[in-house]
């Protein structure tokens, strides 16, 4: 593709006096048009050539997979990344740099997506005829260039000739045309990388040299709105596939790790909505915030609950005389507040109800509710309810006389009932799935999840989604005497998990829900995803029974390793891509010994492999047992959003039973850990003192989860090339509006090849307008992006209020609005031709 006689080269930015005003035209026209020609002060590029010539040793010919992310098979004969020595090319990579940084600081860098972007290396281009074969990438070559296509925005180009060349432009939408520049030494091109092709040619027999580098968007912006390119797209893929068929082999466990982190052959659960209720906190975002800073929880007793002084004793055998030698605990605020009136029920009928009935219907609710259900849609809907409550305490507080404090119909059966817990949240919203309680301990969290997901089980059609729910109320310390006796409550008041001072937990309250459905649905026997947004996935879960161990409450290390594989298993994951476990950890040294070896076991943590990191949210807010499970599960996907791992806290030496551990790879949190990819695989374990326990395997990363809502504006608003065809009027456009309410509009005459315009007259101090083609159908906007400068697209209706442009200014004023058409890019204009103070809305 020699360049034409006839083609001009054309500037349509010129360096002026003032750096910010040139720098802030070039991304206006680039964010408009998708390309900006820029004059700069190097178009003496003789000493830059001549270094360019020298570098001969070290120009390559690019991987064939990546030319057409650069200048094309002529325009990218061959390359090199330029030195960090002194010269003619690196002042001129200095002069990239001035642009690259004062680009990504104008005031319309936000319009091409460059505020604060990164610049990537200098890459010099050599440009011939190219007549040889382009090597193929490797994996090395594939891991630096992946994440350059995938975060480009801008890409930066100094043409150094000698002589003139073409570059044709061309966007991926194949309805557009390509367009041809002509280019001359000292010329800086800005081309929307993330929009355009680009090849760039010069004439036969000559090499010409160019340099180059990107704009690229800051590491971890939300990238939703960015779709990826075709070349971006192919890296992909062909790492993708290298990585299968490395995995495959199995010679080295990292490649199924980086498979398993990429994408996952197994059926998954979204997690919708989650809500709870944990000591000072009644937000899961900002109890998950609290656990980044390290709060403690645990605190003493406070008087608003009992006098807590007669019943503590510090005597060891204390639980003989019915004391207690716990000090502490963690309590929700405000557990005596309902609100009775929304969920229907009784003034009368609510005082005889369990704290922990209350608590489900408003923590469950508020699940349901940030999963985006309200009452309406849950009436007759197969939603399965599934609730973790223990042995009701209600009954130990004072059932006398109203009138003393007490209440005498509080023993009644739908007050403590424990099948009322789960049953009362099915009736008061009407919902027709499963309705079931459980009480396994410390495990019943995962139980609970586990039937949740099974309920959603295509095949029995029992549920379409489930709404899983734990729940611990502390109403009397009479209830910790049985678990002083066996030794688990700690004199500590802290739970010093994998210290070496552990001595038991200290017993805490929890509210905890999840909402939880399919991740994606079968639509015409193909699995399409639900795009509605999650919080993040649940990959398998797995419960057992320890079997026959040392005691009723001592884990099995074999029954651990088991159920550990056995979430892998049903996650479709190798067991050495687990980065990290929420263990159980009630800081008993034994249980935390044989739970942490088991795990370590399970997921070979010992060979050469990434450290597993071990943690567990007991250590900040004490053991919530029916419920902790669950609040660890909020930890782990919210902790996946911002990719890191959270501390574990009052750790400060590493008990004797675990050193060994710590030295076979395994990585105790006692700070703020960050992932070591994107993309995190997180354990959960939890184990009841009676045996059954339970493993829930969850992915996510720390991109956001919510997807973008679906939107027809172009990020390149006109493409002068054209291309593609839109709907043409056979008699003319009209300007139609508020102002004589969507009537007959104003004929807009041809003011120019593919412009039309009209004059509108403000009649009132905001008057909105759409064009109408022939009176029959209109071009309105899209209405996320209304303001001058943007698309018009065709629809087969009036138009009418709130549907097009609006324009704000004191009655009087006159604009004229223009509409640039060029193949099927249509753009509405406007400008003020009289009057002052003019406010453009959007």
């Amino acid at each position: 593709m020699a360049p034409r006689r006839g083609l001009q080269v054309q500037y349509h930015v010129r360096a002026g006096r003032d750096p910010k005003e040139t720098f802030d035209a070039a991304a206006r026209y680039a964010a408009f048009h998708g390309f900006c020609c820029i004059e700069t002060e190097a178009q003496d590029a003789g000493p830059a050539l001549a270094e360019a010539r020298g570098m001969e040793g070290f120009l390559k010919e690019p991987p064939e997979i990546v030319i057409d992310g650069l200048l094309g098979e002529d325009g990218s004969a061959r390359i090199a990344a330029l030195d960090e020595s002194e010269g003619a090319l690196k002042r001129l990579d200095g002069l990239l740099g001035t642009f690259a940084s004062g680009l990504a600081a104008c005031d319309s860098a936000g319009e091409v997506g460059v505020r604060d972007a990164e610049r990537s290396p200098v890459l010099l281009h050599e440009a011939s005829m190219a007549d040889h074969e382009y090597p193929a990438i490797t994996e090395v070559e594939a891991e630096a260039w992946l994440p350059i296509f995938l975060r480009q925005r801008l890409m930066l180009i100094l043409f150094l000739g000698p002589g003139r060349g073409t570059l044709e432009l061309q966007p991926y939408d194949e309805e557009g045309c390509p367009m041809r520049v002509a280019t001359e030494p000292g010329m800086l091109c800005a081309v929307r990388a993330d929009l355009l092709w680009r090849r760039f040619s010069c004439a036969p027999g000559v090499h010409s040299y160019a340099l180059s580098c990107f704009l690229l968007r800051r590491e971890g912006a939300a990238a939703g709105d960015i779709a990826r390119t075709p070349v971006a797209e192919r890296l992909d893929t062909w790492l993708l596939r290298r990585i299968e068929a490395l995995a495959e082999k199995g010679n080295d466990p990292r490649w199924q790790y980086s498979l398993d982190h990429m994408y996952h052959k197994e059926e998954q659960y979204a997690v919708r909505g989650l809500a709870n209720k944990i000591s000072v906190n009644w937000d899961p975002y900002y109890f998950t915030n609290a656990l980044l800073s390290g709060s403690d929880f645990v605190t003493e007793v406070p008087h608003t609950r009992w006098d807590h002084n007669t019943y503590f004793s510090s005597e060891p055998d204390s639980w003989k005389m019915m004391k207690v030698s716990c000090y502490h605990s963690s309590f929700v605020d405000g557990m005596e507040l309902f609100d009775a009136r929304f969920f229907r029920i009784a003034p009368a009928e609510v005082k005889s109800m369990d704290p922990m009935q209350r608590q489900i219907l408003e923590v469950g609710y508020a699940a349901l509710h940030a999963a985006g259900h309200n009452t309406k849609t849950l009436l007759q809907s197969l939603t399965a309810i599934f609730v973790g409550s223990p042995t009701s305490e209600w009954t130990m507080i004072d059932t006398g006389p109203e009138e003393s404090g007490g209440c005498a119909q509080r023993s009644a059966g739908t007050g403590v009932a424990a099948s009322i817990m789960s049953n009362r949240f099915s009736f008061v919203f009407g919902m027709n799935g499963p309705s079931v309680t459980f009480d396994t301990d410390a495990s019943t969290s995962l139980v609970v999840l586990d039937a949740g997901v099974v309920a959603l089980d295509g095949r029995r059609t029992q549920a379409t989604m489930s709404s899983c729910t734990g729940v611990v109320a502390v109403l009397t310390p009479l209830t910790w005497l049985g678990r002083i006796a066996l030794g688990h409550l700690t004199k500590l008041g802290r739970c010093f998990t994998y210290d070496q001072c552990c001595d038991g937990w200290s017993k805490s309250e929890h509210v905890a829900s999840c909402v939880v459905d399919m991740l994606t649905n079968t639509v015409d026997g193909l699995l399409v995803e639900d795009d509605r947004p999650y919080v993040g996935t649940v990959a398998g879960v797995a419960v057992t029974h320890m079997g026959q161990a040392a005691t009723l409450g001592t884990p099995h290390g074999p029954a651990v390793q088991k159920a550990v594989l056995d979430a892998c298993r049903q996650s479709g994951l190798s067991c050495t891509s687990v980065d990290a476990m929420e263990c159980n950890g009630d800081a008993l040294p034994l249980n935390d010994a044989v739970e942490v070896h088991s795990i370590r076991a399970a997921l070979q943590a010992g060979i050469d492999r990434i450290p597993l990191q071990a943690a567990t949210v007991k250590s900040g807010v004490g053991n919530g047992l029916q419920a902790a499970a669950l609040a660890g599960l909020i930890k782990v996907l919210l902790g996946q959003r911002k990719g890191m791992m959270h501390l574990t806290q009052h750790l400060h030496q590493i008990h004797p039973l675990l050193q060994d551990a710590q030295e076979q790879n395994v990585m105790f949190a006692s700070e703020n850990l960050s992932f070591y990819t994107r993309s995190s695989v997180h354990g959960i374990t939890a184990m009841g003192w009676g045996g059954t326990l339970g493993c829930v395997m969850c992915t996510g990363s720390t991109a956001e989860y919510y997807r973008p809502v679906s939107s027809r504006t172009s990020p390149l608003m006109l493409w002068l090339g054209g291309g593609g065809s839109a709907p043409t009027p056979q008699k003319a456009y009209y300007l139609v509006g508020s102002w004589n309410r969507w009537g007959e509009g104003i004929a807009m005459e041809e003011e120019a090849f593919g412009i039309y315009v009209a004059t509108l007259e403000m009649r009132q101090s905001l008057e909105e307008f759409c064009i109408s083609v022939d009176g029959k159908a209109v071009l309105q906007p899209d209405p996320h992006w209304t303001q001058s400068g943007s698309r018009a697209f065709y629809h087969e209706q009036p138009g009418k209020s709130g549907k097009g442009w609006s324009i704000q200014a004191e009655a009087g004023s006159q604009f004229q609005v223009r509409l640039l058409v060029s193949g099927k890019w249509q753009v509405v204009t406007w400008e003020r031709t009289k009057g002052q103070h003019a406010i453009q809305q959007s």
